[in-house]
């Protein structure tokens, strides 16, 4: 690497404010800097840092992700690790981390979830995490997540097993480590019709979030599957206690074979509800065809009474 190939690398590792030269103010991730109280400059041999507010440069360093061997012009510095950069830079842990794909199966973007439930966007490419999204937005990228590939739920329909949509990242991590295929489109703001063009000719169940919004969402989203996917139907796998999803069904102590058997009970109503007219037994329908014809009847002569003079 170039001495200044080294230079422009330590810098992304940092929130530069202005540049001039051969050195940038940046804001110093060793403390709370609201002014870009930290110097950066390309020395001779290897890359200078100074915090005017008096943090050490391995504090400085340690923060940033970087090692000092990193900055010198003559080594080959290590694959850098991004996690810690973004913990530094958000001064708080994360706890997990979302590689989004598109509906034909390329890489997106990556969604982090830091403590607090604070979620950061951005591409990771080369173990390089670079914030933002380049000026699109999430619908716009029409992507989602799904832990095994788009490739996986292809698969899945073709093979004519079921496809689950839950909310969250974290329940289909779930319904995977389960046996099952599934995606995530995110949140409530974030799903699109686009995404139902995954479950062509599939046998589809929406698992909804007990409360509004989850509700909601899922409730397009079997709109937006009509005429697509073969089936599709809207579970609150949770319905007694608020904002519950399918990952705290599981983790309330519920089983596999308990979920399947949801989910027969399901599919009955629904055959049921659709039922044609000719399977109702010659008893029932000869009952309600005499109902009918009484109730004529009666409104017949009812008319014939309020027409007399």
């Amino acid at each position: 690497m170039t001495a200044n190939e080294v230079y422009e690398n330590n810098l992304q590792h940092f929130k530069t404010i202005k540049r001039y030269g051969e050195k940038a103010q940046c804001q110093c991730p060793a403390h709370d800097d609201k002014h870009a109280s930290l110097t950066i400059t390309k020395g001779r041999k290897c890359t200078l840092f100074y915090c005017h507010a008096g943090c050490a440069v391995d504090d400085v360093l340690k923060a940033s992700g970087l090692e000092k061997k990193d900055t010198f012009y003559d080594v080959e510095p290590r694959s850098l690790n991004w996690k810690t950069y973004v913990e530094a830079r958000e001064k708080r842990r994360i706890e997990a981390v979302y590689n989004y794909v598109s509906i034909n199966g390329g890489y997106a973007f990556t969604k982090v979830r830091m403590q607090g439930k604070k979620m950061i966007y951005g591409t990771l490419v080369n173990e390089r995490f670079t914030y933002g999204l380049g000026g699109r937005s999430r619908k716009e990228l029409c992507a989602v997540y799904a832990p095994d590939g788009v490739q996986a739920i292809n698969k899945a329909v073709s093979e004519g097993k079921v496809i689950f949509i839950p909310e969250g990242e974290k329940d289909t991590d779930t319904l995977n480590k389960q046996g099952y295929a599934g995606f995530s489109y995110g949140g409530v703001n974030d799903w699109t019709a686009d995404m139902a063009q995954l479950c062509k000719g599939a046998v589809v169940y929406v698992l909804a979030e007990n409360d509004e919004p989850g509700r909601r969402v899922a409730n397009t989203i079997q709109s937006d599957l009509q005429g697509i996917a073969k089936s599709a139907k809207v579970i609150v796998p949770v319905p007694d206690i608020p904002k519950a999803d399918i990952s705290d069904y599981f983790a309330a102590g519920h089983s596999k074979a308990e979920f399947e058997q949801m989910l027969k009970q399901e599919q009955s109503s629904v055959k049921e509800s659709v039922r044609d007219p000719k399977d109702v037994p010659m008893k029932k329908r000869s009952k309600l065809t005499l109902c009918g014809f009484i109730w004529w009847r009666i409104m017949e002569r009812l008319l014939e009474f309020l027409m007399r003079p």
